[in-house]
């Protein structure tokens, strides 16, 4: 039988969101699937514990002025979060999603050589 397992990273920022906070989650979630590659190895069984990562980026602002934005439009386990801190009502946390550049620029789509799509 296998184990599925579920693994939440959250990476707190005192301030901003941007792209240093991803890779440092990212850091993290590629150490706990080394601990699964190691775990499926000591027990010498393949791909025994599966493991599925989110990563929760929270600070105080999340970037806007570049294509950072789009990862949760892009990944379905990557999240943004803002807090807030209240004097009466302690601190919240405000999901953030579906972003648009502060730029008001469209992403940039690569172009393709046509000779891609002939048969």
């Amino acid at each position: 039988s296998q184990w599925h397992a579920h693994v939440n990273i959250y990476e707190l920022k005192k301030d901003t969101v941007n792209e240093d906070t991803f890779f440092q989650a990212v850091r993290y979630a590629k150490a706990v699937q080394m601990m699964a590659v190691e775990w499926n190895t000591f027990h010498a069984k393949k791909n025994w514990i599966n493991i599925h990562v989110n990563i929760h980026l929270i600070g105080r602002s999340v970037k806007t002025t570049n294509e950072f934005i789009y990862l949760t439009d892009v990944f379905d386990n990557v999240f943004f979060y803002k807090y807030k801190i209240d004097i009466v009502k302690g601190v919240s946390f405000i999901k953030e999603c579906d972003y648009c550049s502060s730029s008001n620029e469209k992403p940039k789509i690569p172009k393709f050589s046509k000779s891609l799509f002939k048969k």
